[in-house]
């Protein structure tokens, strides 16, 4: 049985906060960034180390405000359009959430992701209810893991081919705890 989510999450979930970190703005999206988000989330060779395919094509659904949703999903737009997006899923209790992202490729090896993660994982651990949050990343890719690294995330551990998403594959699990970014 589930205990009922806290007030602080079950907020945020119905109205994501927009977060800023220098030119990076993470926010929730809007029909005028449609284009934007086609252009990275059906791009066959982000998905080489992700664990899935890229998600069908489907009419834009912004999220609505009110409605609640069942992750927290971030928009991140740098230099004037949205370049990828972070997002906490998988959320147990309010309390433990999974951690992922997907940038852009010409956004990457900027600094992007590494930054948005970074604001995404303060505001969790700092406003919301959240006491972990976790990330599996494919151990063929390292620049994951480094962006993890750079936001605070330990390596916890290596899986050798275990299930990460829909593919069998070596992964590493990374955690970070309230208490690591609150001290």
């Amino acid at each position: 049985m589930s205990m009922a989510l806290p007030e602080a999450l079950v907020d945020a979930l119905c109205r994501l906060p927009t977060l800023q970190v220098g030119d990076i703005t993470l926010r929730d999206a809007t029909e005028a960034d449609e284009q934007d988000i086609a252009a990275y989330r059906y791009d066959k060779s982000l998905y080489t180390h992700y664990g899935t395919k890229p998600p069908r094509r489907k009419p834009f659904a912004p999220h609505k405000l009110g409605q609640k949703a069942q992750d927290l999903t971030w928009y991140i737009q740098y230099r004037g359009r949205i370049v990828g997006e972070c997002f906490v899923w998988r959320i147990v209790d309010g309390r433990m959430g999974a951690v992922g992202y997907i940038i852009a490729k010409d956004a990457q090896g900027k600094g992007v992701a590494g930054r948005a993660v970074s604001a995404m994982i303060l505001h969790c651990l700092t406003e919301l209810p959240f006491t972990r949050l976790y990330a599996q990343v494919s151990t063929a890719n390292p620049a994951s893991a480094r962006v993890l690294e750079k936001a605070g995330f330990a390596r916890e551990g290596l899986v050798r081919q275990g299930k990460m998403m829909s593919v069998y594959c070596d992964h590493w699990i990374y955690g970070i705890l309230r208490e690591d970014v609150v001290k």
